[in-house]
């Protein structure tokens, strides 16, 4: 009965790797979601070292703005390149999902840069993702949240012969 239940738990885990099951899909957050991926250009050096990214964007209210937060494993280039579209960025839906909540909520939204299709790999370092993918500046992140469906961005860097 037990090696029942422990293949069942391993098919949902594989099932569930491009699409996350404990995530809630926020529909309301589409327009922030594609002005996210139009607007941050992945850092050209990241992209050259094929470096993916792994990381939590933390979204909150403080006061009447909104405050981003990139967790710590996200890289300075990326961070750097986040600070300079941040204003770019269609937040008026988060506004208004966040206008009734209280200034301790969080909207957090995983996001992911990898590559496909060449001869960069997707490798992501677990030891970066178990130190620091929820963390923010050191500290797990305790308040109260809602976790959304992820952001990911799939790259690809041709090859030159």
């Amino acid at each position: 009965m037990t090696r029942k239940y422990i293949y069942s738990f391993l098919l949902l885990t594989l099932l569930s790797v491009d699409k996350p099951v404990m995530a809630q899909q926020d529909n309301a957050l589409r327009s922030f979601r594609l002005s996210f991926m139009k607007h941050l250009n992945y850092p050209q050096n990241m992209l050259d070292s094929c470096i993916a990214t792994a990381t939590i964007l933390r979204i909150s209210k403080v006061k009447s703005q909104l405050s981003f937060t990139l967790s710590d494993s996200a890289s300075e280039l990326f961070k750097q390149e986040f600070t300079r579209v941040v204003g770019k960025l269609n937040t008026d839906e988060l506004r208004l999902s966040l206008s009734n909540c209280k200034d301790d909520f969080s909207i957090l939204i995983p996001v992911y840069y990898t590559f496909e299709n060449n001869y960069c790999t997707s490798a992501i370092n677990v030891s970066l993702l178990s130190s620091s993918f929820s963390r923010f500046n050191g500290q797990f992140y305790t308040g109260n949240c809602k976790v959304v469906e992820p952001i990911v961005v799939r790259s690809s860097k041709p090859i030159i012969n």
